[in-house]
């Protein structure tokens, strides 16, 4: 049987000039020029790649003057290879005057074959029905670039008539429509794509070009375009590396030779820093803020129970200014390596009580470390609070941190030092360790422990040991609307007790804070926010409460 096929392939070849290789086809011209574009990339072959249109009006593409068969199988193998047009047929291609003859002499040769064989042939036709079977089995949501089942809707030649005539914004509407029904279908995922880059919506194109490579990682052209859209969006980092992969991938020289030229461009126009600014403008109105006593009257119990009278609330209106600017390194010699500096403006202006104003300014340098899913980092900072009655100080902290996909660590020291010396009892040290992890994406809780140990012997105030616990979440109403919810407790208690009160001072101290944001466009947005605190103490001179109201804006700006 093998003997024969051989001898038959072996007559029908003499005669043969050439062969062709049929790949795909399809009802609609767009498409076939699609496919084109798709295996010119894909393949660069001295043979000729056309667009033949059938007497049916079915636009084929096909490989044309293939010299020999072994040429042609191999070009076919290639194809199979990275999973691409699987259904692709050789033909061969007869000298018109010799069409018959040939055709003859295959009928002649197979009555012969029916004598010897006849046990044979059902295994055969078996075989050929199951061919037949397979063939006729395509799932709508295959993983092959270009699905055919989906092209004979009404929606989809719709889609397809307003992506040709350029109307791009209907085009991408239809295509979502489509996408919702046949969302693993990759044609409708592709043009919805290039329908969304036309109407400059690349954000969302690049989640479509990115969810097509997963389906079809091999996909040499959706990569190359999903590179070079995400080097247009100055991800270079990122488009870098899909440039690379389709270097090491099998695609033609002519296309090597383009990417080479594109990545030498990249690193010669790659910026030695990158940074990212903060601006933040706020109106606030505050119940207490000067911390005054619930109750103005307490006892001394350590004096006879002589009756003290504290300071009352005060209610003021404030100005809030804050300028924040990041500036990052990438060390070229280890790019898991970034180096930040920070610095921080941050002034409170009031209206009425000037003696609360505040300017405090920092600076902080860091380096992180990136090793797969972690950052490892150090900080140094030194920071400066100016107030109204001489009482500034500075602040020297010394950071190392942790942060992975669902949880953030840091453990802190930290000095306080005064620069009036007549301050100089309030100095104090701060050791603290934090933690906040995500329980969802929008849930997160946090603790902290810390220690206050104060410098000098000369206040029973400073030394504590303090307990946050907190949680933070947050609701996307939709893209511009969302709301957030964070609660936070916090029990100090300190070492030593207090002569005059004649007790160990212990504070709960509970904060609430309410915000909505309104979203105005990426990086602007207004907050508006409510806030609770209740200190409460087993001492009446620490008994207070405070509402505050914000208003802000915030604007964000990165290069």
């Amino acid at each position: 049987m093998k003997f024969f096929f051989i001898f038959l392939f072996f007559c029908l070849s003499l005669n043969a000039k050439t062969y062709s290789l049929y790949l795909v086809s399809s009802k609609y011209a767009n498409v076939a020029n699609e496919y084109h574009k798709e295996i010119q990339f894909l393949l660069n072959s001295p043979e000729k790649l056309i667009v033949k249109v059938a007497a049916n009006k079915k636009y084929s593409v096909l490989i044309k003057e293939i010299p020999n068969i072994t040429k042609a199988k191999e070009l076919q193998r290639i194809f199979k290879l990275i999973n691409k047009f699987e259904d692709s047929y050789i033909k061969k291609v007869f000298d018109s005057k010799k069409e018959k003859k040939e055709t003859y002499l295959l009928k002649k040769k197979k009555k012969k074959v029916k004598k010897k064989i006849k046990k044979k042939k059902v295994k055969k036709k078996v075989k050929k029905k199951v061919k037949k079977k397979k063939k006729k089995k395509v799932r709508s949501d295959s993983p092959t670039l270009y699905n055919h089942n989906v092209e004979s809707t009404n929606e989809y030649i719709t889609a397809s008539i307003m992506y040709n005539v350029k109307e791009y914004t209907q085009a991408y509407n239809l295509f979502k429509k489509l996408f919702a029904k046949y969302n693993f279908n990759i044609n409708v995922n592709y043009f919805l794509a290039q329908s969304a880059i036309k109407i400059n919506k690349a954000d969302e194109a690049i989640a479509i070009l990115e969810r097509i490579l997963i389906q079809n990682p091999k996909s040499h052209k959706i990569r190359f375009e999903f590179a070079k859209l995400l080097m247009d969006k100055k991800l270079l980092e990122e488009s870098e590396g899909e440039f690379k992969k389709l270097l090491k991938s099998n695609i033609n020289q002519g296309t090597k030779q383009k990417i080479n030229n594109i990545l030498v461009k990249m690193d010669k126009n790659k910026k030695t820093y990158f940074g990212r600014a903060l601006l933040l403008i706020g109106l606030n109105r505050s119940s207490n803020i000067n911390n005054g006593l619930e109750n103005i009257y307490y006892k001394l119990p350590g004096l006879n129970n002589i009756i003290i009278q504290g300071e009352s609330p005060i209610k003021d209106s404030y100005l809030s200014s804050m300028f924040n600017i990041n500036i990052y390194y990438p060390i070229k010699q280890n790019k898991n390596l970034l180096f930040k500096n920070s610095f921080l403006f941050y002034k409170e202006n009031f209206q009425k009580v000037k003696s609360s104003n505040s300017l405090f300014l920092k600076y902080e340098t860091k380096l992180s470390y990136y090793h797969k899913n972690n950052i490892y980092a150090l900080a140094l900072s030194a920071s400066r609070v100016n107030q109204y009655l001489d009482n500034d100080f500075n602040i020297f902290s010394f950071t190392s941190s942790l942060n992975k996909n669902k949880f953030y660590t840091y453990l802190q020291y930290r000095q306080i030092h005064y620069l009036n010396n007549k301050y100089k009892g309030k100095e104090y040290k701060k050791i603290a360790y934090h933690l906040n992890y995500s329980i969802l994406n929008n849930f997160k809780y946090y603790t902290t422990i810390s220690k206050n140990v104060k410098k000098y012997d000369l206040r029973t105030d400073i030394d504590k040991y303090s307990f946050a616990n907190g949680f933070n979440y947050f609701y996307k109403i939709n893209k511009k609307n969302e709301v957030s919810f964070e609660y936070e407790i916090n029990i100090n208690k300190y070492k030593e007790k207090n002569f005059f009160l004649d007790s160990t001072r212990k504070d709960i101290n509970h904060n609430i804070l309410l915000e909505y944001k309104y979203l105005i466009k990426r990086g602007d947005n207004i907050n508006i926010g409510y806030t609770h605190t209740r200190n409460n103490s087993n001492q009446d001179p620490y008994k207070y409460k405070i509402n505050k109201i914000s208003l802000s804006y915030i604007k964000s700006i990165s290069w």
